[in-house]
């Protein structure tokens, strides 16, 4: 569990953990999801408060556990450094367009590296950052977003799906960054989020195909994280959660605590 500053807007507390599917460990392959958090420590300056990312690597794609470690990384990384510069982008979908287009040169440059191309690495991204001025999230892929807000529990993105029926699209799909779907709010209105790999989608959703997050689930959760539920326990649930699909499965939770 990670734990933010105090502030005018609350503390932030994030919690979160990846586990092998089974296909993936009777096949000997790793666990091709990767997660990063970060919260702005007490006493930090600049603008970003959290950030939180969720990659699920291509299961056809050889490197692909190299190409969701590398962007998740580097949108921590960029995070950190945007929050600082004064000439970057304030909020919402310029700050999150900016974290993806460095994500995706970041596994770019990862692939020469790993004696790869960058389609070996292919990976999906969910970036939610959360700053002075609101929150935005964004998403290239299929994983599950959810949002709580005064109105209660929403998914605020559909799954980007390819031309064909099970075809994912990923950061590193076609000669520029794919289009985002994205959403914002003003600051003050989201009081918890979810970010979750495809690899849950069974459990966590109320429609598989729409991506609309299963309400009790999320609550269940939110409040898990506000009584102290941390990453390691986060990371328990989902190495005993039998989603019925054998993928890789990842799951972050962000807590806006009063």
């Amino acid at each position: 569990m990670i734990t933010g500053p105090a502030s005018g807007l609350g503390t932030w507390v994030l919690a979160g953990g990846t586990a092998l599917g089974t296909t993936h460990a009777e096949s000997g392959l790793p666990c091709q999801d990767s997660i990063a958090t970060w919260v702005r420590p007490p006493g930090g300056t600049g603008r970003v408060m959290a950030v939180a990312a969720v990659a699920d690597g291509a299961g056809s794609a050889r490197l692909s556990h190299i190409g969701s470690q590398t962007a998740v990384a580097e949108v921590v990384r960029m995070a950190q450094a945007l929050g600082t510069d004064p000439a970057a982008p304030a909020a919402g979908p310029e700050l999150v367009r900016a974290l993806f287009t460095g994500a995706r040169r970041a596994v770019e440059g990862a692939a020469p590296a790993a004696g790869a191309l960058r389609d070996d690495l292919a990976t999906t991204l969910i970036v939610a950052v959360v700053t002075e001025d609101g929150f935005a999230v964004a998403e290239v892929g299929d994983g599950v977003v959810a949002v709580r807000t005064s109105g209660g529990i929403v998914g605020p993105l559909a799954p980007q799906r390819g031309e064909f029926a099970n075809e994912t699209t990923f950061i590193t799909t076609g000669g520029t960054l794919p289009e985002l779907a994205s959403a914002s709010f003003p600051a003050g209105e989201v009081t918890a989020f979810g970010l979750s790999s495809d690899g849950m989608r069974l459990l966590i959703t109320a429609h598989a195909t729409d991506g609309s997050p299963h309400v009790p689930f999320f609550e269940d959760v939110f409040g898990g994280v506000v009584s102290g539920l941390g990453s390691e326990a986060l990371a328990h649930f989902l190495e005993a959660a039998d989603d019925r699909t054998g993928d890789d499965k990842s799951l972050v939770i962000g807590v806006l605590l009063p």
